[in-house]
C-alpha cells in the first residue's frame, strides 16, 4: 500500500533531503504533492547493493516472507522446531484463526535466540515492561526501536510457550490499558505496532481470560481504531513514520483488530468523538482509497476465476470487504458533519471519491466480466459492500446539485448509477444480452432434463431394490419353517421311542420301519430343501449377472454411474442441493464455505489439550446470510436505484436546460 503524508507543496522540486529524511514526490493526486518520509538510520550496516543487513534476530526484517522450507540461510537446528510445533496444538490455533494473527510472525517469534530461560514469570508481561516500553520510546524514540522489539519478542514467545500455564490476565490487562494507549500514541516502526498488537491479541484472547476481559479505556479503543482505519495508524501528522510496508502485512493488521475490536470493545464506543482534522480526515479517505482498489483486483481476479478454484481468491477478498465495511460508516460521518460541503473540487476528498467510483465501475464496464456475472456470483457481504459507498457517492452528488460547478460531479454520478444498476439488474436476472440469455435458458432446460432423468432412473432403481428384499425375506421364512418342521419331527420321535421301552417284536419291527421310513422322508426332505437352495442361488447369480449387464449398458449410456449405490449417492447429493437452491434463493455459491474469522459468532468446541487436560475453546464460525437480511437488501436496493436513477435525471435536466434549475 501507498505509505505517504498528504501536503499542499508550492515548490517545483521532486526531490530534496532535509536533516536526516529523504522526501519521495509523487503527482498523484491532482494539485496535491504527495510525499514519502523514511527515517535513516545511520548505525545500521549497509550493504554493496545499499541495502540494509538482516539480523536474523530482527523481527522487521521481512518476517512475512521467512518459512519453514526456506529460512533465509539460517540452519533449522536454530528455528527450534520443538517451539514452533506448539502452534500446531488445537487450543492455540483457535487463538490464531479467531484473531487471523500471522502465523509466519509468530514463527518468526519462536525462532528469536534467547540464552535466558524464556519461561521464567519475568519474562511476562506486566505493569513494570510497558512502562518500560513507553518510557524508553517517549525519552529517546527511534533509538529505542531495537530494544523495544527485543522485549516485545521476548514477551510474545513467553506467552506462547507458557500457554498452558497462564492464568486470568484480566485484571493485569486492565491495569495496564493506559500504558499500552501512551504506546500507541508514540510513534512506531510498523514491526512494533504489529508485535503489541499480537502480544495484546495472544494474552486477552486466552480460553481463561477472554471471557473476563473487555476493554474499559475509550481513548484506547479508539486509538486502535485508527490503526484499522487511518493510512499510517495514527490521527497526528507529527507521529508519522513512513516505512516500505506489503500489503499483505499491512491488512493482517487491519484485520486482526477489527476482530479485536468487535470481540473486546462491544460496550465502548470506538466509532464515536474521533479526532477529525484535516490530516486525519485526508489519511482516512487515502487509506479508503487505497483499500477500494485492492479489493477491485481481486474481485476481478476472483470474476476470471469463477466457479473454479475461487476459494482461497473469495476469502482474501471476503477479508478485505470487512475492512472496507468497517471504514464505510466513518465515510458516511464525515458526510453528515458537512466536511465534503466545503471540499467539493479542491482537496483530496474529490478526487478520492472520483477514484473510488472509477475503480468499482471498472468491475461492471468490462466486457470479460459481464459474460461472467450473474446472481450467484457475488456472495451479499461484498454485494452490500458496493450498495453502501455507492449510495454515499450518490448522497454526495446531490448535495453537489446545489453548487454551481455541479456538472464536475456528473461522471461521478453516472459511474454510481452504473454500479447500483447493475446491482439491480443482477439480482433481479435481468439479462440484456441475447446470447448469454439464450445460453442461461439452454442451462436450465438441460439442467432440468437430467434432473428427470435421474429421477426416474432412482426410481426404478429403488423398485428392482424392493422387490429384491420382497423375495429374500420371503426365501427366509421358507427355510425358517422347513427347519422347523425337520427339527419337530425328530423331537416326536425320540420322545415316543422313550416312553415305549416294553413292546413286543412285532411293534419293534413296525417302530423300526417307521424310524426307517422317517429317515428316508428326512434325508428327501433335506435334499429338496438342498435343491431348493442351490436353484435360489441359481437364480440371485443370474439375477446378479443380469444387473450387472445392466450397470454395464447404464454405464455405457450415461458414462456417469458405476454402480446402484453410486448412483444413489449422485442422486440424493443432486436432490440436496435442489432442493437448497430453491430454499435459499440467492445465497453465494461457496459463502458457507469460506470461514472468516469474525469473532461476534460462537459456539463452543472441545479440543483436548495435552494428555488430561481439556480446555473449552470458543471458535467462530460463518454466519448464514439470513432471509431477512436478504429482503432487507433488495428494498434498500430498490430505494437506492429508485433515487439514483431521480438525481440523475435532474442532473440532465439543469444541464439541457442550460444550468437553470427545473423540477
Amino acid at each position: 500500500m501507498r505509505k505517504s503524508i498528504l501536503k499542499t507543496i508550492s515548490s517545483d522540486k521532486f526531490r530534496f533531503t532535509f536533516d536526516n529524511r529523504r522526501v519521495h514526490f509523487r503527482g498523484n493526486i491532482k494539485d496535491i504533492r504527495i510525499f514519502e518520509v523514511e527515517e535513516l538510520d545511520e548505525e545500521l550496516p549497509v550493504n554493496r547493493k545499499g541495502k540494509r543487513k538482516i539480523d536474523e534476530n530482527d523481527i522487521s526484517t521481512e518476517y512475512d516472507d521467512w518459512d519453514l522450507e526456506d529460512t533465509k540461510g539460517v540452519e533449522m537446528s536454530e528455528l527450534y522446531i520443538d517451539d514452533v510445533y506448539v502452534l500446531n496444538h488445537p487450543c492455540i490455533s483457535v487463538v490464531i484463526k479467531r484473531f487471523s494473527i500471522p502465523r509466519k510472525l509468530l514463527v518468526k517469534v519462536l525462532s528469536f535466540t534467547f540464552q535466558k530461560n524464556i519461561e521464567s514469570p519475568s519474562h511476562s508481561l506486566s505493569i513494570k515492561l510497558v512502562s518500560t516500553i513507553a518510557k524508553r520510546l517517549k525519552k529517546d524514540k527511534n533509538k529505542a526501536f531495537n530494544e523495544v522489539e527485543r522485549l516485545l519478542c521476548i514477551t510474545l514467545k513467553h506467552h506462547i510457550l507458557t500457554f498452558f500455564k497462564t492464568k486470568n490476565n484480566a485484571k493485569l490487562l486492565h491495569s495496564i490499558e493506559d500504558k499500552i494507549l501512551e504506546i500507541l500514541q508514540c510513534p512506531l516502526k510498523f514491526s512494533i505496532r504489529i508485535l503489541l498488537v499480537t502480544l495484546l491479541i495472544f494474552v486477552s484472547g486466552h480460553p481463561f481470560t477472554e471471557s473476563f476481559y473487555r476493554v474499559k479505556l475509550d481513548s484506547l479503543a479508539r486509538q486502535l481504531e485508527y490503526n484499522v482505519i487511518m493510512l499510517h495508524y495514527i490521527s497526528e501528522e507529527e507521529n508519522v513514520i513512513s516505512e516500505s510496508i506489503s500489503p499483505a502485512e499491512e491488512y493482517e493488521l487491519r484485520f486482526m483488530i477489527i476482530n479485536f475490536l468487535e470481540y473486546f470493545c462491544q460496550d465502548t464506543p470506538y466509532f464515536e468523538d474521533l479526532s477529525w482534522t484535516e490530516y486525519s480526515s485526508n489519511a482516512f479517505l487515502v487509506c479508503l482509497d487505497d483499500t477500494v482498489k485492492k479489493l477491485a483486483k481481486l474481485v476481478n481476479r476472483f470474476i476470471k476465476a469463477y466457479p473454479y478454484q475461487t476459494n482461497y481468491i473469495e476469502t482474501k477478498t471476503i477479508k478485505l470487504t470487512f475492512i472496507v465495511n468497517h471504514m464505510i460508516p466513518h465515510l458516511s460521518c464525515l458526510y453528515d458533519c458537512g466536511f465534503f460541503e466545503g471540499k467539493m473540487i479542491n482537496g483530496v476528498a474529490y478526487s478520492v471519491l472520483a477514484n473510488i467510483a472509477r475503480t468499482m465501475v471498472a468491475i461492471f464496464n468490462n466486457e470479460e466480466n459481464k459474460k461472467k456475472l450473474t446472481k450467484k456470483t457475488f456472495c451479499y457481504i461484498l454485494k452490500g459492500c458496493f450498495l453502501s459507498l455507492s449510495t454515499i457517492g450518490i448522497f454526495i452528488c446531490k448535495t453537489a446539485f446545489q453548487y454551481s460547478y455541479f456538472k464536475r460531479f456528473l461522471i461521478q454520478l453516472e459511474s454510481w448509477v452504473a454500479i447500483i444498476t447493475a446491482l439491480y439488474k443482477l439480482e433481479h436476472e435481468i439479462i440484456e444480452d441475447e446470447a448469454k440469455k439464450k445460453k442461461i435458458i439452454e442451462d436450465k432446460v438441460n439442467e432440468n432434463k437430467t434432473v428427470d432423468n435421474d429421477t426416474k432412473e432412482n426410481e426404478n432403481i429403488k423398485c428392482r431394490n424392493i422387490e429384491k428384499q420382497t423375495n429374500e425375506k420371503e426365501f427366509i421364512e421358507n427355510k425358517t419353517k422347513e427347519s422347523e418342521t425337520v427339527e419337530y419331527r425328530t423331537f416326536e420321535n425320540q420322545r415316543k421311542k422313550s416312553e415305549n421301552i416294553i413292546i413286543n417284536d412285532s411293534e419293534d419291527q413296525a417302530l423300526e420301519s417307521e424310524i426307517i421310513a422317517t429317515e428316508k422322508n428326512e434325508t428327501l426332505e433335506y435334499k429338496s430343501f438342498e435343491n431348493q437352495t442351490k436353484v435360489q442361488d441359481i437364480i440371485e447369480a443370474e439375477d446378479v449377472d443380469n444387473k450387472t449387464k445392466e450397470n454395464v449398458a447404464m454405464e455405457v449410456e450415461t458414462a456417469e454411474d458405476q454402480s446402484n449405490e453410486h448412483v444413489n449417492m449422485e442422486i440424493e447429493t443432486l436432490e440436496d442441493q435442489i432442493n437448497q437452491n430453491k430454499t435459499l434463493e440467492g445465497k453465494t455459491i461457496g459463502t458457507e464455505d469460506v470461514k472468516i474469522p469474525t469473532v461476534k459468532d460462537k459456539f463452543i468446541e472441545e479440543v483436548e489439550g495435552d494428555k488430561n487436560e481439556i480446555i473449552k475453546c470458543r471458535i467462530n464460525a460463518p454466519e448464514p446470510i439470513s432471509e431477512k437480511d436478504i429482503d432487507l437488501y433488495r428494498k434498500e436496493l430498490q430505494f437506492y436505484w429508485d433515487l439514483s436513477v431521480g438525481v440523475y435525471r435532474r442532473y440532465i435536466e439543469k444541464i439541457t436546460k442550460g444550468g437553470v434549475l427545473y423540477i
